[in-house]
């Protein structure tokens, strides 16, 4: 019986000895069950992350290919505002301003980059109307075409501004209206913008009484009666070598028309007949054509 129980308690000693193994095998398993469940939790945010990064230069890729669109330009626009005395009539510069927004809207539909020009009474004869133009007036190449469209329309919001900034300074103090060496400069400068741009298409457009009466060329000076030849005047221009290179530009004078005297008379029809007349010559003479010559005009930049 002695013997019996040394055996049985061998044997549960035995059994106590494979429980306790068994139990640490199934730990064992747990942590590395466990290890493998943690393992794959964090492989997860890092596939997430590659999956992402793959994608996100995918895209990248694609709208660096992504072809450009846009507007091709067609011309070039330059705008002169008389703002000598005639203009500071309140009415007169209202027309003015309606009519220089007008010519911005016109140059944006035929596809333009645009300058505007200003003129006063005091020495200066011409002078920009702002340091950012000139302005694009068409869509360029981009490949969303909403950025292209924001291009333009702050472009259009720059140029009217500046249109504005010029009918809020003064017009000077002194004398006379030089419209002939104004259009004689500006001519240049629409000439060397379309040289730059490569079009053929040029536009300029003067908002003017049309009433030349600078020092040296002046119509009240020229024209003292209906039988003084319009020539008269227009060789005064070539001898000061103020003849306006206006090669293939078409012209348009708005405001022009309908004028006053100082004693606040009509201006004869004899006299507003000579001003158009030699206007005309003065354009044809610089190898342009007179589209539009009226007080007020229906479409600008003229077509002709």
């Amino acid at each position: 019986m002695a013997r019996d129980r040394g055996r049985n308690r061998g044997r549960g000693n035995n059994r106590g000895r494979s429980n306790r193994r068994g139990q640490n095998r199934r730990r064992s398993s747990r942590r590395q069950s466990s290890r493998r469940r943690g393992g794959s939790s964090l492989s997860m945010p890092i596939v997430g992350v590659s999956l992402l990064f793959t994608l996100v230069v995918a895209l990248l890729v694609a709208l660096a290919m992504w072809p450009k669109s846009g507007e091709v330009q067609r011309a070039a626009c330059a705008l002169i505002v008389d703002r000598t005395g005639s203009s500071m009539d309140p009415k007169t510069r209202s027309s003015y301003e309606s009519r220089a927004f007008a010519t911005i809207e016109g140059c944006r539909e035929i596809k333009s980059r645009m300058v505007v020009f200003y003129f006063d009474s005091e020495s200066a004869k011409l002078q920009p109307a702002s340091e950012s133009q000139p302005f694009t007036l068409f869509r360029p190449e981009t490949r969303r075409e909403s950025t292209g469209t924001k291009i333009v329309s702050s472009a259009m919001a720059r140029a009217r501004e500046s249109v504005t900034n010029v009918f809020s300074q003064d017009s000077g103090r002194g004398r006379g209206s030089d419209i002939v060496t104004a259009i004689d400069l500006a001519s240049q400068d629409l000439n060397s913008l379309a040289n730059k741009d490569s079009v053929e298409e040029k536009y300029l457009v003067i908002l003017t009484d049309g009433y030349q009466t600078g020092p040296a060329i002046s119509m009240k000076g020229t024209f003292k009666d209906e039988d003084v030849p319009t020539k008269e005047l227009l060789d005064k221009v070539r001898d000061y070598s103020l003849i306006p290179d206006l090669n293939g530009t078409r012209v348009s004078f708005v405001g022009v028309g309908g004028g006053v005297t100082s004693t606040k008379d009509q201006v004869p029809e004899w006299y507003e007949a000579k001003v158009s007349a030699f206007w005309q010559e003065f354009v044809e003479a610089g190898g342009g054509r007179l589209c539009a010559y009226r007080v007020e005009a229906s479409s600008l930049p003229g077509q002709c």
